[in-house]
């Protein structure tokens, strides 16, 4: 199995969940609460400026979803 860095693991289920939802990023921030900006660059993999744990753990709590379930269905991160 490719090993895919963290951030395009949870970028993954984002856009998952856009698409399965039927949600706008906006829509999906406030849900997750995670600021708009911070949503965008986790669906890009732009994490040169750094996305913190806290907004990955915010965003993973609202919407139910454990790190152990995200790597089962995404797969391994590096």
């Amino acid at each position: 199995m490719t090993l895919k860095p963290l951030i395009s693991v949870i970028g993954e289920y984002v856009v998952d969940e856009l698409d399965k939802n039927k949600l706008t990023q906006r829509q999906f921030a406030k849900i997750s609460g995670v600021s708009q900006a911070t949503l965008v660059k986790i669906i890009r993999g732009d994490s040169k400026d750094g996305i913190s744990t806290k907004s990955i753990d915010l965003l993973l709590k609202n919407t139910n979803t454990s790190m152990s379930e995200l790597l089962n269905k995404y797969g391994e991160y590096k």
